[in-house]
């Protein structure tokens, strides 16, 4: 169960539990800044950003709503620009060989 009170880690390694969830994108706390919205869970949960510290990779913020988050759940960033590779030298390598006309995001 989420609380209201969350931070969010970029360090994998700690393990999540209902005040702390980690996350892999080591550039969150980078990217993220007060007031901004994370989605997890297909939207289930909302987090407002309240601070974040780059310097220790962690995000502190509000849960809007409280449910349980599993394991291995997506994240969405409102109005965030992250600095995510979005296509892998496979999908290049795959768009060349079956020569695909056009790529939508």
């Amino acid at each position: 169960m989420v609380r209201p009170s969350s931070t969010i880690t970029t360090y994998y390694t700690i393990k999540g539990d209902s005040e702390m969830i980690s996350m892999r994108y080591r550039k969150l706390a980078l990217d993220l800044k007060s007031e901004n919205t994370i989605l997890c869970a297909d939207g289930t949960i909302t987090l407002t950003v309240i601070f974040s510290d780059p310097s220790i990779g962690t995000v502190w913020c509000y849960c809007e709503n409280t449910t349980t988050l599993g394991e291995r759940k997506n994240v969405n960033l409102i109005r965030v620009v992250v600095d995510l590779l979005t296509l892998t030298e496979k999908d290049k390598e795959d768009i060349l060989h079956w020569d695909i006309p056009i790529i939508l995001v």
